[in-house]
């Protein structure tokens, strides 16, 4: 095998291998933009507070903010809508709304469902 066919086997064979490192990584870039990017662990800890206060509120469509006045983050949890999943387990539907200091904000929306007294996301793929 000549040199430069041995040099090309040798770049194919790293590029093989660190490609789905890339392509996850790229994944995960539209995050750098995101509100809680700008979050500290305060903002996460009063957000994730915030999140299972929403689901454990008994009001079907409950509403719950936060704000921490040392960042000036904030943020809300809405309870869109009450079902049940196929094993017959109380679900929820929560869209969380993230504001950063700078304004840069956010919302998404996930299902979560009580399993074992603790409120787990469902994965998309699962509904």
């Amino acid at each position: 095998m000549t040199a430069a066919k041995l040099s090309a086997l040798i770049t194919l064979i790293v590029a093989t291998c660190f490609l789905p490192v890339l392509v996850a990584a790229q994944n995960y870039g539209y995050l750098k933009d995101a509100a809680v990017s700008y979050f500290d662990d305060a903002d996460v800890a009063m957000m994730l507070e915030t999140v299972d206060a929403a689901l454990d509120e008994q009001q079907p469509h409950a509403i719950r903010e936060w704000k921490n006045p040392g960042t000036g983050n904030s943020g809300k949890a809405e309870v869109l809508g009450t079902l049940k999943s196929a094993a017959g387990a109380p679900c929820k539907r929560l869209q969380v709304t993230n504001v950063a200091h700078n304004g840069v904000s956010g919302r998404t929306s996930h299902t979560f469902c009580k399993e074992t007294d603790k409120w787990m996301v469902v994965p998309r793929e699962a509904k």
